[in-house]
């Protein structure tokens, strides 16, 4: 542990810091971790960061454009989207790649968020692999990663199946 966030971590404990969860700073993707201030580029061309989201319970998509599982998930994300925004929900959705397995550019978010009729953010996560900011939220090159954020920002699930019916079950809980 890193001697700043041991120090908050010990003002947490005695008390010091208030409203203390037990989460430091440090960004990551793991369940229990808090998710980093850090901006992509969306289908508009716009720089959002994922706590831009903050108050609002987020599910997070981390998918690529060549994965059949992925596009599955993309089928059923703006209905999802729209039938729980009115309770504080966010859906949100990282392309690590395009079709030829390489960073997407803003034309692709654009086909992806057509394509599946989605008003929601569509984020571009390219560059080398190890260089990606949603990288670790990857468990054995397996995709898609979803993820549910919490409205304080830190991730309270990773969905292990990728059906609607089990996404939305997670959605739920969160709420």
């Amino acid at each position: 542990m890193k001697t700043r966030q041991a120090v908050v971590w010990a003002l947490g404990i005695l008390g010091c810091v208030p409203e203390f969860d037990g989460q430091t700073e440090a960004g990551g993707f793991g369940v229990g971790d808090v998710v980093p201030e850090t901006s992509m580029m969306d289908q508009t061309g716009e720089e959002i960061s994922l706590r831009d989201f903050d108050g609002d319970v987020v599910l997070l998509d981390i998918s690529t454009m060549w994965c059949a599982p992925c596009q599955e998930v993309a089928s059923h994300a703006q209905e999802t989207f729209l039938d729980y925004r009115g309770d504080g929900f966010m859906y949100v959705t990282v392309l690590q790649e395009d079709v030829h397995a390489k960073p997407p550019n803003q034309g692709d978010l654009e086909e992806w968020a057509s394509s599946f009729g989605m008003t929601s953010p569509v984020l571009a996560d390219g560059g080398a692999p190890e260089e990606r900011i949603t990288a670790s939220a990857i468990e054995n090159g397996q995709f898609p990663a979803i993820l549910i954020i919490d409205r304080k920002g830190k991730v309270v699930e990773r969905v292990g199946a990728t059906d609607d019916a089990t996404v939305r079950s997670a959605i739920e809980r969160a709420l």
